[in-house]
C-alpha cells in the first residue's frame, strides 16, 4: 500500500454502551492524537435522511454529530459569520450536527489526509456493525487506512446501570435490552466471541479512570504519547456525567464514578437489574467484587 493512497493513518472503531465513559475515553484519544483528527459520534441509521442500504452503514451520513481537529472551518461549512466567530474564539476543535444543512459532509469525507479517524458506536450490537456488508463497502466510504483498531470499552454493570438510571435512559421496557447488551459486550471482552477483528483492544473503564499506568499502556498500543492531564477533562460532546454534568471539568478524577452504585443500592428496580446471575458472574470475572446489594 503506497503512502499516497492512504487517507487515514489510523482508523478506530469504538464501541461502548452509553454512560460507560465513552466520551471521556474518546476525548482522551482525540486530544492526544496529533494532526488531523475526525470523530464521527453516535453513528446510527436513525440520522439517515434516506434509509437506503448504503446510508445505513455510511459513517459520514449516519453520525449524530462530528468533531474535527486540524481542519479549517471553511472546509466544513462556508458561512462567513461562523468563520469570523471561529477565528475570534480561536477554537481548535470544530463541532457540527448532522442536522446542519450547511455542513459539507462530502468535503470532510474527501479530506486527503487524516491522522486519525474515530468512528463511535453506542448501544449497537457488534455483529450488526462489523458486518460483511460494511467491510465490502468500507474502503469506498472511508478510503484506505494504514492501520485499523477495534476498541471495546466496558464499565462495570453496578455503576453503569446506576448512571443509566440517573440519566433516565433505562426503564422496565428496555431493561432486558441493556442487560443483554452488557453481557454481549462482556463476552466479547473476555474472548468468548470475536466480532471485533481489527487489532482489538479492550478497555476496562474502571482501570482507565483510576490507573495512570493502565492509560499509558493503552496509549502505547494506540501509538500516541499521552499527556496525562487530558484525562481530567469532562468532554463537552458527551454532555458530561449523569450525576454532575460538566461540573468537574479539568478535575474529572474527583468524580466518584466508581461509587455510583451506592446511590441506588436500596432501589427495587436497580436490584432487579443486578439479579441477573450471568451478568453478575461476568462482572466478577472482569472487575472483581464491586458491590454487595
Amino acid at each position: 500500500m503506497e503512502l499516497g493512497q492512504i487517507k487515514n493513518q489510523r482508523e478506530i472503531r469504538f464501541f461502548g454502551i452509553r454512560r460507560s465513559g465513552n466520551h471521556a475515553v474518546i476525548g482522551w484519544i482525540f486530544d492526544n492524537y496529533p494532526g488531523v483528527v475526525i470523530h464521527c459520534n453516535d453513528i446510527n441509521q436513525k440520522y439517515c435522511k434516506k434509509l437506503n442500504e448504503i446510508n445505513q452503514i455510511d459513517p459520514y451520513v449516519s453520525f449524530g454529530n462530528i468533531h474535527l481537529k486540524g481542519v479549517s472551518y471553511w472546509t466544513c461549512k462556508q458561512k462567513i459569520l461562523g468563520l469570523i466567530k471561529n477565528l475570534i474564539m480561536r477554537n481548535k476543535t470544530l463541532s457540527f450536527s448532522i442536522k446542519d444543512p450547511l455542513l459539507k459532509k462530502e468535503a470532510i469525507r474527501h479530506i486527503k489526509h487524516k491522522d486519525c479517524l474515530i468512528l463511535s458506536y453506542e448501544d449497537r450490537h457488534l455483529a450488526q456493525v462489523c458486518s460483511v456488508q460494511f467491510e465490502s463497502k468500507r474502503e469506498s466510504l472511508l478510503g484506505q487506512s494504514e492501520k485499523r483498531y477495534d476498541i471495546l470499552l466496558l464499565r462495570d454493570p453496578y455503576n453503569l446501570f446506576a448512571s443509566l438510571m440517573k440519566a433516565k435512559f433505562i426503564s422496565p421496557k428496555n431493561k432486558q435490552y441493556y442487560v443483554d447488551l452488557w453481557k454481549e459486550y462482556a463476552r466479547e471482552y473476555i474472548g468468548e466471541t470475536n466480532n471485533l477483528s481489527q487489532n482489538k483492544i479492550v478497555i476496562n473503564y474502571n482501570k482507565w479512570f483510576s490507573d495512570i499506568e493502565y492509560r499509558n499502556n493503552l496509549s502505547k498500543k494506540l501509538e500516541f504519547q499521552a499527556l496525562n492531564t487530558t484525562y481530567k477533562k469532562v468532554p463537552f460532546f458527551g454532555k458530561g456525567s449523569s450525576f454532575s454534568g460538566t461540573e468537574f471539568n479539568n478535575n474529572a478524577q474527583e468524580m466518584q464514578v466508581l461509587d455510583r452504585w451506592k446511590y441506588f443500592k436500596d432501589d427495587a428496580f436497580y436490584k432487579e437489574i443486578l439479579a441477573d446471575e450471568k451478568l453478575v458472574n461476568l462482572s466478577e470475572q472482569i472487575f472483581g467484587a464491586i458491590a454487595s446489594l
